[in-house]
């Protein structure tokens, strides 16, 4: 038994998202299959991989987003100079948290429009 497990994050290019840009709420399952199917040969070649040593069906567990609905140029901007505060306020620190609910908030739109901004955004909340 093998008890070691990898969890990958596969981004792909800007061109390529176009091209599969699909419904989010409802992705046909023959795409879902198709682009599953091309970033795995994608990550297969980037890694040097003979052909085949990627299989599907040792794929445990698989999720795929397609962003069709981001808007990208959205970032939340906030200026705390108005009120007079020196203080950092919680949205320009790329989060925004309710102590008394227990609940936050986090993402691109919060920090810096990419994949970086969502992920520090991530690790700062």
């Amino acid at each position: 038994k093998n008890d070691r497990f990898e969890i990958w994050t596969v981004l792909s290019s800007p061109t390529f998202a176009k091209k599969y840009k699909a419904p989010q709420e409802n992705i046909p399952t023959d795409t879902i299959d198709e682009v599953s199917g091309l970033l795995l040969e994608a990550v297969s070649e980037s890694l040097g991989l003979s052909p085949g040593t990627l299989r599907k069906e040792d794929i445990l567990d698989s999720r795929l987003q397609l962003w069709g609905a981001a808007v990208p140029l959205n970032t939340w901007k906030t200026n705390s100079t108005a009120t007079g505060s020196t203080e950092v306020s919680e949205a320009e620190s790329g989060f925004l948290f309710d102590a008394d609910f227990g609940v936050g908030s986090c993402g691109d739109w919060l920090l810096d429009s990419s994949i970086g901004g969502a992920w520090t955004s991530g690790v700062r909340l």
